[in-house]
Parts: C-alpha cells; structure tokens; sequence
C-alpha cells in the first residue's frame, strides 16, 4: 500500500513565485493567450487559467486597462513611501508644536 505524503515544496506558491504569477497574468492581460504562455512558461494552461480567474475573476482587460494597471503598480511603491514621510513628518510635528 503506498501512502501520499504532503510535502510544501510541492504548493504552487512555492513552485512559482508571486512574481511570475504576476508577469504571466500581465502578458495575458496584454492579448497573449493562454497556450502562449503555457509553451513559453513552465506551467499548465489550467494552472494559469486558475491564477487569471483569481486575479481577474476572469475579466479580460483591454490594452488602456492593462497600461492604467502597470502604470499603477509601478507608482504604489512611490505612494507608499510618501505615505510613511508623512506619518513621519505628522508625528514628529505633534510632538513638536508646543515648543513655540
């Protein structure tokens, strides 16, 4: 009798990083199909179809989309840091207002 051991390395998560993911669904996004992208990439197109109707709930972006959402993702770091400067410089001002 054989017994099935479960083994983490063997979770998608771990087999493809988040970043592949990401670029796959973005290419798909951009008009490749779903075959492309299995040939090119090592994963299934089930697999991928799994991980764009995660993404996307299956909606299929058009190309001023797909810019908007690069665009966007690329400028979230920037946000981000600006957020953390602020809450910085706020607190650092509340502190501070009663030394006048």
């Amino acid at each position: 009798m054989y017994t099935l051991f479960y083994h983490p390395f063997w979770q998608e998560e771990v087999l493809y990083g988040q970043a592949l993911r990401e670029q796959i669904v973005l290419e798909f996004h951009q008009g490749r199909s779903i075959r492309a992208l299995a040939n090119d990439y090592e994963p299934c197109e089930a697999t991928i179809r799994q991980w764009i109707e995660r993404e996307t709930g299956g909606a299929r972006l058009d190309e001023s989309e797909a810019d908007e959402l690069k665009r966007l993702r690329k400028e979230n770091p920037q946000v981000r840091e600006d957020k953390l400067i602020m809450e910085k410089a706020a607190a650092w001002f509340a502190t501070h207002r009663n030394e006048r």
